[in-house]
Formats: structure tokens, sequence, C-alpha cells
């Protein structure tokens, strides 16, 4: 996965990613959603990370309990809600 797209996800530039995602296997999206929930200190979550989140589950990624943890940790509600119809408190290790 090339720097520049593993970048743009960090920072939630959903309009960077998303026509990257169909190329990419399922390995790389779970590695985005990851890039996208992390709890980075340098980088406040916005609306870009929620629908960049909301994409990826919705595209086959699937939610980690590890996921589920960097998101509580960095108080992201916004991002606990990001896809309705995959319950994150559901996630399994």
């Amino acid at each position: 996965m090339r720097t520049a797209l593993r970048e743009a996800a960090r920072q939630g530039r959903a309009d960077a990613v998303i026509p990257f995602v169909a190329d990419c296997g399922p390995s790389d999206r779970q590695a985005l959603l990851r890039l996208v929930c992390h709890d980075y200190h340098t980088i406040r979550k916005r609306e870009g990370h929620v629908r960049l989140a909301a994409y990826l589950l919705a595209d086959g990624a699937e939610p980690e309990l590890g996921l589920v943890f960097e998101v509580a940790r960095g108080g992201q509600a916004e991002l606990r809600g990001a896809d309705k119809r995959r319950c994150w408190s559901m996630a399994r290790p």
C-alpha cells in the first residue's frame, strides 16, 4: 500500500482514499481501518474519519476488539457509530 494512501487515511481524507479502496485487498482494507481508528494524539478525528470508517466497514473490513479500544480511548464517539449495521461493541478479537 502506498505511503501517500496510508497518510491520507491517517488524516481522514476520505475523498483521497475511497477511490483507491476498490484496488485494495482485504488485508489492506483492514490496515486502512486501523489507521483511521488509531488514537493519534497529533491528529484530531473529523468527519472524514467517520466517513472513511463507515465506507471501509461497508466494504468488508472487520471491526476488531483493539479498534474498539482505540476509539474508546480517544473519546471518538462519532467513530463508535460509524456504521450502525455493524456493532463495534460486539467485535471479536
